[in-house]
């Protein structure tokens, strides 16, 4: 078991220059795998979430502790009856200069629920919403059917999407049902239409395959450094999927991109070794575990007159002991993860 796994990116050329990027200059990222569409709520899948954060923000993020930190959520509170509160940010436009509101977070809930031909679809992170009453343009109040401790937290697996693209119209969502919904179809996403939302970027083009474009919105809210620790001083950003992790870091060398994700474990040492490379290293919360089965029996497991062993705690205790979980993160993560305890992370 780990905990903690961590993401590694390498930036080429030196911290400053990162920092001081100039006018009209292009951050070229290889990422390790292709989002299969840019619709943010398609397929909740890591590639995909990375393409959509730079266009679609959460209510709230994972700060640098892993704590939850306000984002187009700017407070929250736990009030009586298994409701919560949350107070929207004010004054944040999207894209297309519409303001953000109430309903764009109602609309972008809907969606999430009624998407189309999803292979994993985002539903389990607002499975804990029954009803939302808009008590205003920056201010709605969740009920949930029990008490949920971790609805706040799940509020950062999606991002919203403006309303404006469904035509604005106001959206009801009560006992798990959206009433006044007007569905956009991932084709509209993927074709830039229905790209608009509040982030440090804004969509310009999609070749599948081969590239997605982003290019630096001006009128941001926030602060630079809000974009998966990617200087939004760049005036454009585009994402190369790089499967390979070699070619990853040979693209790096030669200067045809300026940062990768996900070098290879055993790269590491020479590109933290290269003066002209910096490695980051980003804190994640992926854990991985052995699961024993307590089902009476196991097909899987033969010789024990049809009986399950690991019902048997002294077998489960037995075979935990024998998992050298430090030669395990040593051979296989290096310094990207921690021995685990538990099978949560802590945070």
């Amino acid at each position: 078991m780990y905990k903690k796994a961590k993401i590694a990116l390498a930036i080429a050329g030196a911290v400053g220059a990162m920092a001081t990027a100039q006018a009209g200059s292009k951050l070229v990222v290889a990422v390790s795998s292709e989002p299969t569409s840019v619709d943010p709520y398609f397929h909740n899948l890591t590639p995909n979430i990375t393409a959509a954060a730079n266009v679609f923000e959460e209510l709230v993020y994972l700060d640098d502790k892993l704590g939850v930190a306000p984002r187009l959520a700017e407070s929250w509170k736990v009030l009586p009856g298994n409701k919560v509160e949350v107070n929207l940010r004010k004054g944040v436009k999207f894209h297309d200069g519409t303001d953000f509101t109430a309903n764009d977070v109602v609309y972008s809930v809907c969606r999430i629920l009624n998407i189309k031909n999803s292979p994993s679809s985002m539903a389990s992170e607002v499975a804990s919403w029954k009803d939302v009453d808009v008590v205003n343009d920056h201010k709605i109040i969740i009920s949930k059917p029990s008490a949920a401790p971790m609805m706040v937290t799940r509020m950062q697996g999606f991002g919203i999407m403006s309303d404006s693209v469904a035509g604005g119209g106001k959206v009801n969502f009560n006992g798990g049902k959206c009433d006044g919904f007007k569905y956009i179809e991932t084709t509209e996403f993927d074709n830039g239409n229905a790209m608009i939302g509040t982030g440090p970027f804004k969509f310009k083009e999609y070749t599948k395959g081969e590239k997605i474009v982003y290019v630096k919105n001006e009128d941001y809210w926030g602060k630079d450094d809000l974009t998966n620790n990617i200087p939004a001083g760049y005036d454009e950003l585009e994402l190369r999927p790089i499967k390979n992790a070699g070619a990853r870091v040979a693209a790096l060398l030669s200067g045809d991109v300026g940062v990768i994700e996900a070098p290879a474990v055993q790269d590491l040492p020479r590109l933290e070794d290269d003066k002209n490379v910096k490695v980051a290293v980003a804190p994640a919360v992926r854990s991985i575990y052995v699961m024993f089965s307590v089902k009476d029996q196991v097909p899987e497991v033969e010789g024990t007159n049809g009986k399950n062993p690991f019902q048997d705690q002294r077998v489960r205790e037995a075979l935990s002991l024998a998992i050298d979980r430090e030669l395990l993160v040593k051979r296989i993560m290096g310094k990207l993860g921690q021995p685990a305890t538990n099978i949560g992370p802590e945070t």
